[in-house]
């Protein structure tokens, strides 16, 4: 990773993309093309100031450019909207507003940031997690279903979704021998379907927080180790209260973040034993 600011950064291997571009005499479309994309990742990051949250970095991956922020928790389904439309939205603008511009002066140009905007707005538009259409579509389910049903649901339209993208693309590699683009796109979102890695889901965090408010009921937090075993866990909870556990690491790190009745759901069919 190359620094240049304090928030922005440059992935080696964009170099090399670029470098091979170049040999191509394809620089110039690249360089557009990722103008585009950062006018993208701007828009969500104006967006994440205008809510109250605090940016991190910036940094230029070959394929995209991808905005990282110090906070994610957004209090406001409204904000979170926000947030993660800002950037599709702007692609929308751009390529209404180069297809104004065309019909004016036909410039070439025009076109190429006419396609350039509305291939990133639609795709990222897909219902498909990660991508920005996949995110806010969870969000709303959240809203309606809770987390743990909409993370369900959108795990399973994301895989239909890019398996469908991932079938189109080799019969685009088969009809045009050399387009690889759609293929390579679909296999990144399938590999993400099953790969996410997040320490907890945000949205089920927001759920714990405001629990009592909405159901009016005592709810009590309990932080634990790892290592500490189901059944002393166990002990602590009370009938008064209902128990929320955060799991964390020996870095300190929250993990995970289970209910009391996801605890004693383990203890039942796993044995009370073994670590949490």
């Amino acid at each position: 990773m190359i620094r240049i600011t304090s928030k922005l950064y440059i992935h080696f291997s964009t170099l090399i993309m670029l470098a091979v571009c170049a040999l191509n005499s394809r620089a110039a479309v690249y360089l557009f093309t990722y103008a585009v994309m950062a006018a993208h990742e701007a828009a969500h990051m104006a967006a994440a100031v205008f809510i109250g949250l605090k940016t991190d970095r910036i940094v230029f991956y070959p394929y995209g450019v991808n905005l990282k922020l110090k906070n994610k928790f957004v209090h406001s389904l409204a904000d979170e909207l926000i947030l993660y439309m800002a950037g599709p939205l702007l692609n929308c603008m751009l390529a209404l507003m180069s297809l104004f511009l065309y019909g004016v002066y036909r410039q070439p140009v025009f076109q190429l940031m006419y396609a350039s905007n509305i291939m990133l707005f639609v795709s990222n538009m897909l219902p498909v997690y990660p991508l920005d259409g996949g995110v806010a579509a969870k969000k709303l389910l959240s809203y309606f279903l809770g987390s743990k049903s909409a993370g369900r649901v959108m795990k399973g339209v994301s895989a239909v979704l890019a398996a469908a993208m991932l079938a189109f693309g080799a019969y685009a590699v088969y009809v045009t021998e050399f387009n690889f683009s759609i293929m390579l796109l679909a296999a990144f979102l399938f590999c993400s379907v099953f790969a996410q890695n997040e320490k907890y889901d945000v949205d089920f965090v927001r759920e714990l927080m405001f629990y009592e408010k909405k159901k009016k009921r005592r709810i009590k937090h309990f932080v634990v180790s790892e290592r500490d075993d189901k059944k002393s866990i166990a002990a602590r909870f009370a009938p008064r209260y209902y128990g929320i556990v955060y799991i964390e690491n020996d870095n300190g790190e929250i993990k995970n973040i289970k209910t009391e009745t996801e605890i004693m759901n383990d203890i039942v069919g796993r044995g009370q034993r073994r670590n949490i």
